[in-house]
């Protein structure tokens, strides 16, 4: 029997606009930065996740889901971990995990 081929889905990449300022944040190919864009396109600031938080305890280190709430950005990576920026200027506010 010839060997099956098997396609695995790419990993979707969360994306969130905040209407309020027009500034939208995408998490990039690699999993782990995060890039914020003006209503204009243009890059504003951009963060690797992973060395901003450090390593999840649990969990692959990627970025799973982006949150809006206000002014802050809330990046989900790995199963439990979370870091925190200011959407504005992109400056990491803090980390935790649950």
């Amino acid at each position: 029997m010839p060997p099956l081929k098997v396609r695995v889905p790419a990993l979707a990449r969360p994306s969130v606009t905040d209407t309020e300022s027009g500034i939208t944040v995408s998490v990039q190919e690699d999993g782990r930065t995060i890039v914020a864009r003006s209503k204009g396109g243009k890059a504003v600031w951009e963060v690797d996740v992973i060395k901003a938080a450090d390593q999840p305890a649990v969990g692959r280190p990627v970025v799973r889901a982006l949150q809006l709430k206000d002014g802050k950005l809330m990046a989900l990576f790995g199963k439990h971990s979370f870091a925190h920026f200011d959407l504005a200027s992109g400056k990491f506010l803090g980390a935790g995990s649950d």
